[in-house]
């Protein structure tokens, strides 16, 4: 999975891009197998932080989050979590809840 952190009038820094590559991977592979790609994107608004994320599971959807805050990692967790909820929303929307092997009586 290909995973683009960028800032914004902010310089991120080596470990908080690691923690946001790996917070992002780690929550995609809760439900899928391969995602497409992720990008996170932190910009300072005055005194607060502002983290967006998108992330493109797969074909056609595409998710975003954000949140803002005054701590960097506190933002990004808010928006992580949001965009966690939104997957598993997804994956429970497209799950199959029809048992296949169940067979049906005949008369």
């Amino acid at each position: 999975m290909n995973v683009n952190v960028s800032g914004r009038n902010v310089a991120v820094g080596q470990a908080l891009e690691t923690h946001i590559s790996n917070r992002l991977k780690a929550t995609s592979d809760k439900y899928f197998n391969q995602s497409i790609e992720a990008a996170a994107t932190v910009s300072r608004q005055g005194p607060e932080f502002r983290v967006e994320c998108a992330l493109h599971p797969v074909q056609g959807v595409n998710l975003h989050s954000h949140a803002e805050g005054a701590d960097v990692y506190t933002s990004f967790e808010d928006a992580a979590k949001k965009l966690e909820k939104q997957l598993r929303r997804f994956k429970r929307r497209i799950k199959n809840h029809h048992d296949s092997k169940r067979e049906t009586k005949t008369l």
